[in-house]
């Protein structure tokens, strides 16, 4: 049974730490997402931004604390409670040999998407990505690729949506579809992303993450960020 989702937090990371044989991508981090929240996660290459969503979508385990969705421990978790949440990695986890419509199909009937054909088109028209579902993903360059990989995330219609730099090989037109998916029509979601193009992704957030090298955190509210980003300016 899946828990109220507004009882709790939407994501708790309880004293997680990630630790790898030569370096540590997340030590003692502490931080609660509220329900409808949009996080922009922040930071230079290695501050374990990535390592971060994967821990969260319960893609690898914490070498040390608890992650929790909705209140439950994300490794502890029912498959029906796994299905509130949705995933975009840097690899988008299609299919090569299957079309954009075989995939969708596939990863809708594993999520028991009621009406799977329906919610495809639903979909594709959300990202404009129709042309794209009776091609072979082989043949699809990166940045429809991940397209198809935004898609397949939130063919279920999850509650809990991690990106890790959706935005990564769009071209500009894309970029802006994508911004007005997150901002308008996925505005109730709990999103947590990564990005380095902050500049798209600020508007799009109620709040900012940013992590360093040194396995420091800082959680902000948008209003925040801008006032603390003002100030190291002056």
């Amino acid at each position: 049974m899946v828990t109220n989702q507004f009882k709790y937090a939407a994501i708790e990371c309880d004293n997680v730490s990630k630790h790898y044989i030569s370096e540590r991508a997340l030590d003692h981090l502490d931080i609660n997402i509220k329900t409808g929240e949009r996080l922009l996660v922040i930071g230079p290459n290695g501050s374990g931004k990535s390592t971060l969503i994967n821990v969260i979508g319960g893609l690898i385990r914490p070498t040390k604390g608890i992650i929790r969705i909705h209140g439950v421990d994300i490794h502890k978790s029912s498959p029906e409670h796994r299905k509130t949440i949705g995933i975009l990695t840097h690899r988008p986890f299609l299919y090569e040999d299957f079309t954009g419509r075989e995939n969708l199909t596939f990863f809708g009937k594993l999520f028991n998407v009621p009406n799977v054909s329906y919610r495809i088109e639903e979909i594709a028209d959300l990202f404009t990505i129709g042309h794209l579902l009776d091609r072979r993903v082989s043949l699809l360059s990166h940045g429809n690729r991940k397209r198809l990989g935004m898609a397949r995330t939130i063919i279920h219609d999850p509650n809990v949506i991690l990106l890790d730099e959706p935005d990564s090989g769009l071209d500009a037109h894309s970029l802006d579809e994508l911004g007005q998916t997150l901002g308008q029509t996925l505005q109730s979601k709990t999103i947590v992303l990564t990005s380095h193009n902050v500049d798209w992704a600020l508007p799009l957030v109620t709040d900012v993450l940013q992590l360093s090298t040194r396995q420091e955190a800082l959680k902000t509210s948008i209003r925040e960020y801008h006032s603390l980003h003002e100030l190291r300016k002056s």
